[in-house]
């Protein structure tokens, strides 16, 4: 048996964003090879469709908790149908790859990415494979990482957010007081929290779009070459 997960966040609001690539990766997955309709388990608070591919059981999971838990909900599926780490196979965005790009890779750490941050966490192991697709624009990734994945796109302006935070010219500003530093820390600490909860749920643009179905389509071809012809043949085609 193997277990393919899509990582993303649950709600119809994250649908279309760049932290739900996984998602829509099994969405096609699915369709592509006549799974059934992903149906809710309470027991694992996950979407799942089980199915055969070439002779072999494939469990699809999109866990409904928020990325940055989805090892809770992987645990309790491996825990349950107990499949090796090398047969829990996951599919996630990655900003450290341009948009588009898909990189195979196991035992690999999570650098940075939450979502597979909770799932080394709560499995004790990174031995498991990863489908990584790019999601970094071509302009690269931005300074100011937080406000671009939250931003629409016709919100982005080159500029913003060069001159955030500078005082303006010809003003004084006072020292505030320690209450308000107090209540400046406690705003930064919720800011960060729910921004952990969002990061990279900026939605893709026309042009973006384009390039990120070629590369559901690709990882999704990647995955079967792994199903039939093993691991080392989808890497060798696929990390090019």
């Amino acid at each position: 048996m193997i277990l393919i997960t899509g990582l993303g966040n649950p709600g119809e609001k994250f649908k279309k964003t760049r932290h739900n690539v996984g998602f829509q990766v099994l969405d096609e997955f699915a369709k592509r090879n006549d799974f059934p309709d992903f149906r809710f388990s309470r027991k694992f608070n996950s979407l799942l469709s089980e199915g055969f591919l070439d002779e072999k059981k494939i469990i699809l999971a999109k866990p409904q908790t928020f990325m940055n838990e989805s090892g809770k909900a992987i645990k309790s599926l491996v825990s349950s149908f107990k499949p090796q780490a090398s047969r829990v196979w996951v599919i996630h965005d990655d900003i450290d790859l341009p948009l588009g790009k898909i990189r195979i890779a196991i035992s690999r750490g999570a650098a940075g990415h939450r979502g597979i941050e909770s799932i080394i966490k709560e499995l004790g192991t990174k031995n498991f494979i990863r489908f990584r697709i790019g999601i970094c624009p071509k302009t690269g990734k931005p300074k100011n990482l937080e406000k671009f994945v939250l931003q629409k796109p016709s919100e982005a302006k080159p500029s913003e957010g060069e001159d955030e935070g500078k005082p303006e010219r010809g003003k004084l500003h006072r020292r505030p007081s320690e209450a308000g530093f107090a209540e400046l820390r406690s705003s930064l600490a919720l800011r960060f929290a729910r921004a952990d909860e969002t990061k990279y749920q900026r939605t893709f643009n026309k042009g973006e779009e384009k390039i990120i179905k070629s590369a559901i389509k690709k990882t999704i071809e990647a995955i079967e070459t792994t199903l039939k012809q093993g691991l080392e043949k989808a890497m060798n085609e696929y990390n090019k």
